[in-house]
């Protein structure tokens, strides 16, 4: 497991283990809603998020919503490829510059974490090519 890279590609990301706040995402998400939804309720997000891909940039890069988590992970069983491709690509943008901000603030607590299987690591490379090689 590379914690280098923006994004972490696992064998099987059940066995991911955290202290922290967890979200587990299936590959069965049947769209947008239902995928902010899931990352809401797994996360504790604020009553006040609004349901969109702005309020999930936002809320994984300020995380005053945490209540004192030392670490913050969303762990993909599988991609969720029942989202449009534009969405899907959107999604892991997020994600990745996210992850991507917070390591470069190097302070950052708590850390983010996003967990993909191995297996989508093919599909994910072919939607942002200017992630450059994923391990």
């Amino acid at each position: 497991m590379s914690r280098q890279a923006a994004l972490t590609f696992m064998d099987d990301p059940r066995a991911y283990q955290s202290d922290g706040l967890v979200a587990h995402i299936s590959g069965a998400v049947s769209g947008k809603k239902e995928l902010l939804d899931k990352l809401a309720d797994g996360l504790g997000l604020p009553a006040h998020f609004g349901h969109n891909w702005d309020a999930l940039e936002e809320s994984l890069r300020e995380f005053s919503w945490a209540k004192g988590a030392r670490s913050i992970a969303i762990v993909h069983e599988e991609l969720p490829v029942r989202l449009s491709e534009d969405d899907l690509r959107i999604y892991l943008e997020i994600l990745a510059e996210s992850v991507a901000e917070l390591r470069k603030a190097k302070d950052s607590v708590p850390a983010l974490q996003v967990v993909f299987p191995v297996t989508a690591r093919k599909r994910i490379h072919q939607l942002l090519p200017q992630l450059g090689p994923l391990p």
